[in-house]
């Protein structure tokens, strides 16, 4: 008979402001109805962990104890009852965005933070989907899993390992086929566009057959993208950022959609005044970024040219399926050859793995701890 395991290795936030701890016997969950049981292959280390660890991230914490990382690569382990999609051993993605089922306002990102103060979030935050993903074993929603065809994976010549770029393609993907609804065609700006969540927005632009306008302050990634869009180096200057943006847009005609990936952290969105006003009479602006300050917009220029502001967190089911859906087919490429770098560290080096994805995590770059090996 195989050998099943009942305990696992985790690493536990006990309290905020200190490291996890590595727990090496704790219980494997069990798959209750409407959940699936995951064996994480890897789960992504975002930039802003460490403030997420320490518990300086501007959103409401989660309550301690708890398994941190919010999102997943795996195997189906177990599946609860209620599934009739997934069956064990099938490859998959895995969403942090835990929904309350009885209603659509109250949410928590499992394994980071909760949703909007209050009484429902919190009893949303103290159930069995609270844990991520660093351990062995998660326990997560039915309706947070996404299926990949491995075996077209396979096929591609992508290593498995490439596939936690789809944690930095979701959010975009919420962005750009739902909020901008881009279509061919459409010439877009975006920026910043050097991060993980930018840059996917506009491989996704440009896989979609839109004119993009990438805008950025590194002037060695943006020298990387020249061949297939547009950039502008950004100065900090708004008078002179918003004369050169619109010369970079196809004739120098502006562009139908602005979409902001400022980062966590920062108190005022550096590009939207320079970029909003390179945009044509119906224009969109689509923020999707952290920072944490208030947005300031052109009243009378908004008025005139009848331009229209969306946030955008997250994204639906049918997005992610087809953004995954472009990958399967190699639509979108996260090959080798397109630079997609990951650097992997296991679950007993979760603080070597924040001291490296701070230094290098940015588009293509990503950092992962592998709870358990990757077969790649």
């Amino acid at each position: 008979m195989p050998y099943i395991p009942f305990t696992q290795w985790a690493a536990v936030l006990e309290q905020h402001g200190k490291p996890p701890v590595i727990v090496e016997d704790r219980p494997i969950p069990e798959a209750v109805p409407g959940s699936i049981v995951v064996k994480v292959l890897a789960t992504p280390v975002s930039r802003y962990a460490r403030t997420a660890i320490d518990g300086t991230i501007p959103a409401p914490l989660l309550d301690t104890p708890f398994v941190p990382c919010p999102r997943a690569l795996g195997y189906v382990y177990k599946a609860g009852s209620g599934t009739t999609s997934f069956r064990e051993g099938d490859l998959v993605h895995v969403e942090p965005a835990v929904m309350a089922r009885d209603d659509p306002n109250v949410f928590i990102m499992q394994g980071h933070v909760k949703g909007l103060p209050s009484d429902k979030t919190d009893r949303l935050a103290k159930g069995e989907f609270r844990d991520g993903a660093l351990q062995q074993y998660q326990r997560v929603p039915l309706e947070n899993v996404y299926h990949i065809d491995e075996t077209l994976i396979r096929k591609l010549g992508v290593d498995l390992i490439n596939l936690v770029s789809i944690s930095a393609f979701s959010p975009a993907a919420g962005a750009i086929f739902e909020s901008a609804n881009l279509k061919v065609c459409d010439t877009i700006i975006i920026g910043p566009s050097g991060g993980s969540f930018g840059g996917s927005a506009v491989e996704l632009a440009l896989a979609v057959g839109a004119s993009v306008v990438a805008l950025g302050r590194n002037a060695e990634l943006l020298q990387a993208t020249e061949q297939s869009l547009n950039t502008v180096l950004m100065t900090g200057d708004v008078e002179t950022d918003a004369a050169a943006i619109p010369v970079a847009t196809p004739g120098g005609g502006g562009a139908d959609i602005f979409n902001d990936w400022s980062p966590g952290g920062v108190t005022v969105a550096p590009f939207p005044p320079s970029a909003i006003r390179a945009l044509k009479r119906g224009g969109r602006i689509v923020i999707s970024g952290g920072a944490y300050g208030f947005l300031e917009v052109p009243y009378i220029s908004m008025v005139f040219n009848k331009l229209s502001v969306e946030g955008s967190f997250m994204y639906n089911r049918e997005s992610m399926i087809r953004l995954i859906h472009m990958i399967e087919s190699g639509q979108l490429d996260i090959g080798t050859g397109s630079g997609t770098r990951v650097r992997k560290f296991g679950i007993d080096e979760v603080d070597k793995a924040i001291v490296a994805t701070e230094k290098t995590t940015r588009w293509r770059s990503h950092t992962v701890v592998t709870p358990n090996l990757i077969d790649s």
